[in-house]
């Protein structure tokens, strides 16, 4: 008997064990939420960078946030936006995207309490949090930068640091890492800051192949800095990368070329067939550089198997 009950809790055991694994897996593949703040006057290019490249990756759910449920005049008052949440109903975020503005779209909301507060307590659970541009001044404003590398718009830079004597500011750099914080220069520093991110989330090989899909060429993954990476680890770095390179060579056939390469259907670029995203269409086998490429194929197929 005794026996008996002994068997019949280790299989409880086990079966709540195998729930548990099972529940962290499903967890494990739930996508990331990026919040983008959004607000009155906040600059277009600073918020739809990141956003334009978060959106074209699988595996993230992206969002806007604004102080309000309300509907918001940006950009000289040229465009309106409406953002999925207001700061009171937004899902707790695994990363939050700051922008910035000029001053007078920036400090009504530098000065708001309510929002900085917000900023605060989201940060505590964020996986990463990330500034653009003035949007660091939220940061330093929140007491986030303190004890920080960081860096911000080459017109604003000295005023931050000014406003932030217990944080480091660093010139000439298109983003600084420092622990779970990403700071990013001014404007179009923001599409850097993101696929810097989607390099550490995804690979380095996902942040290039979205960086030319987006055309953005003028993409340097060493244009910043990252706080704790010497040049001794980053050359380390390097060289095992280079001898992965070199094993892939080594391994490769000898009748390497067109017969190990595909065309990718939709964006026409050249693609390798052996780590390539495919598909099976009529019994042949398509080869993409990305997951976007593979939608498109999928929705109409017959609109790129015509485009020869």
């Amino acid at each position: 008997m005794i026996t008996k009950v002994r068997n019949t809790i280790s299989m409880a055991v086990l079966l709540m064990a195998i729930a548990f694994q099972l529940r962290a897996q499903e967890v494990a593949k739930q996508p990331l939420k990026v919040a983008v703040f959004i607000y009155p006057g906040v600059e277009l290019l600073d918020f739809a960078g990141p956003l334009e490249v978060f959106s074209n990756v699988k595996g993230f759910d992206v969002f806007t946030v604004a102080p309000r449920e309300e509907t918001l005049t940006v950009m000289n008052k040229n465009i309106k936006l409406t953002p999925n949440y207001s700061i009171a109903n937004c899902p707790p975020p695994d990363i939050i995207v700051l922008p910035g503005a000029n001053t007078d779209g920036l400090m009504p909301v530098y000065n708001d309490t309510t929002v900085i507060n917000w900023i605060r307590r989201v940060h505590k659970n964020t996986t990463y949090t990330m500034s653009v541009c003035t949007g660091a001044a939220f940061l330093s404003k929140a007491g986030i930068l303190d004890g920080h590398s960081f860096t911000t718009h080459w017109a604003a830079i000295d005023y931050l640091q000014k406003e932030t004597p217990k944080g480091t500011a660093m010139k000439d750099k298109r983003f600084v890492e420092d622990g779970k914080l990403l700071t990013t220069a001014g404007v179009s520093a923001g599409l850097d800051g993101a696929l810097h991110l989607i390099s550490k989330i995804k690979g380095k090989e996902e942040a290039l192949t979205l960086a030319r899909l987006i055309e953005y060429d003028k993409w340097n993954p060493d244009a910043g800095h990252v706080v704790g990476e010497t040049a001794v680890t980053k050359k380390q770095g390097e060289k095992k990368s280079e001898v992965k390179k070199e094993t892939k060579k080594n391994a490769a056939p000898a009748s390497t070329g067109s017969k190990q390469e595909a065309i990718d259907p939709v964006c026409k670029m050249r693609v390798s067939k052996s780590g390539s995203i495919t598909t099976l269409h009529q019994d042949k086998h398509y080869f993409f550089c990305s997951e976007f490429c593979k939608d498109s194929f999928i929705k109409t197929p017959e609109k790129y198997m015509a485009a020869k």
